[in-house]
């Protein structure tokens, strides 16, 4: 069986990064077709909680930050050949809100630049938002880790999913919903 090669949805520098993103790929696109779907939010909240509570954020070329490599590409792999229209399956309803606001920003308000990430740029905002949240790691509300997680995945989907007519006319309908 060929691999096919799949452009990544950041930019790798990392050697061990780009590995393990392409061994998540490799894995999600394992799984049957038939039983591949968009993986949940919580994959990636929890992986950002484990790696928080071991520290490993304090070192940012820390073994550990490789792991968020493979959680992208399983992410990624999972939405190839199936009929998803979003990057991840929402169980929070914080993580939907930060993707909706995350695919508008891309649309209409960032540059080339501010929605373009590259696995350290990638780790520095995963550090920020786990310190800036580590209450959570006790049993506080991780409600805005969702929705960050859910923002991140906007932006990103950006690259894959083409702006809808309904999506556009739900933001003049939302005007009000604040980002």
């Amino acid at each position: 069986m060929t691999q096919e090669r799949v452009a990544p949805l950041i930019t790798i520098q990392d050697e061990k990064f780009k590995q393990q993103y392409e061994l998540g790929v490799r894995y999600a696109l394992s799984e049957e077709k038939q039983k591949r779907t968009p993986i949940l939010d919580s994959y990636l909240v929890v992986n950002l909680k484990y790696v928080a509570a071991g520290g490993h954020f304090a070192c940012l070329d820390d073994q550990k930050l490789h792991r968020f490599g493979f959680c992208l590409g399983m992410y990624h792999g999972a939405i190839l050949s199936t009929q998803a229209t979003a990057l991840l399956t929402f169980s929070h309803e914080e993580s939907q809100r930060g993707y909706l606001c995350g695919r508008r920003a891309y649309f209409t308000e960032l540059s080339y630049q501010e929605r373009t990430y590259t696995d350290e740029k990638l780790m520095r905002l995963f550090a920020q938002i786990m310190q800036d949240n580590m209450d959570c790691l006790d049993g506080g509300d991780d409600a805005l880790v969702y929705w960050c997680v859910g923002d991140f995945f906007g932006v990103l989907s950006g690259q894959l999913f083409p702006l809808q007519e309904e999506e556009q006319a739900n933001w003049q309908r939302r005007k009000a919903l604040s980002c």
